[in-house]
C-alpha cells in the first residue's frame, strides 16, 4: 500500500511519512512542536528511557527527542510559514548533529587513505545506492 506499518521513533502503527521517517502522529506532532517552540528537555535517567519504548514515550521528552533524531526526523522537511528554519537555533543544531554523524558513519565506512575523485564518486554512489535500498524497505 506504500503506508509504513510502524513509527521508526516509538514503534507505534504509522500513520505515514512525516519529515523523512514513517511516523505515528503522536511522534509527527510531538516533534514539530518541539521544533517550533525551540524546547530544550532533559533526561533524568542518563538517557536510557526509551529502552522501554511503550512504558516511556510520552514521559521523557528528552529520550523522545533523541529517538526522533536517531530516527531521522529531519527539521529542514518542516512546511510551515510560522517556522523560520534558518534561524531556529534547535533545528540547526538537529540538522548539525546529523550531518556529523552521517559524516563519521562515511569516515568509518572508509579508509583514511588519499582516493583519486574516480574512488570518491564510486564510494557516492554506492552511499546512495543504501540509502535508496533502506528507503525501499521503509517504503
Amino acid at each position: 500500500t506504500g503506508r509504513p506499518e510502524f513509527c521508526a521513533v516509538c514503534g507505534e502503527a504509522a500513520i505515514g511519512f512525516h519529515y523523512d521517517v514513517a511516523s505515528c502522529s503522536g511522534c509527527r506532532s510531538f516533534f514539530r512542536r518541539t521544533i517550533k517552540q525551540e524546547k530544550e528537555y532533559a533526561c533524568k535517567r542518563d538517557g536510557r528511557c526509551m529502552q522501554n519504548k511503550d512504558a516511556e514515550r510520552v514521559n521523557c521528552k528528552a529520550c523522545r527527542l533523541d529517538a526522533c533524531i536517531e530516527a531521522g526526523m529531519n527539521p529542514g522537511a518542516l512546511q510551515s510559514a510560522d517556522i523560520n528554519i534558518p534561524s531556529n537555533k534547535l533545528a540547526q543544531m538537529i540538522i548539525e548533529k546529523q550531518a556529523s554523524a552521517k559524516a563519521a558513519a562515511v569516515a568509518l565506512a572508509r579508509p583514511s587513505v588519499s582516493m583519486t575523485v574516480e574512488e570518491q564518486i564510486q564510494g557516492m554512489i554506492e552511499d546512495l545506492v543504501v540509502t535508496k535500498r533502506a528507503h525501499d524497505r521503509i517504503r
